[in-house]
């Protein structure tokens, strides 16, 4: 690494890092209230999209609700994975 190894992180990566240390659970609450034509939550409609997937990789998971209605599913839990940058979830 041109810096010595020292981690930089982009001006994206620090606001969305200082947005949720201030939020820690807002994406959460966004994807809980939203609803579909059909009255389905946002999550619902993800994981309904994602159905015939072999393996999803959640990025910016939070708490990783949406893993979880996957994982429920039946799937192999080998198969779902999630990353988020906060550390608050």
């Amino acid at each position: 690494m041109a810096n010595g190894g020292a981690r930089v992180g982009t001006s994206g990566e620090t606001f969305l890092r200082d947005f949720h240390a201030v939020r820690p659970a807002v994406t959460s609450e966004v994807m809980a209230a939203g609803r579909g034509a059909d009255g389905r939550s946002s999550y619902a409609l993800v994981r309904d999209e994602v159905g015939d997937a072999e393996r999803v990789l959640d990025l910016g998971c939070g708490d990783g609700h949406l893993l979880e209605l996957l994982a429920v599913t039946g799937r192999d839990p080998r198969c779902l994975a999630g990353v988020d940058l906060s550390t608050a979830s």
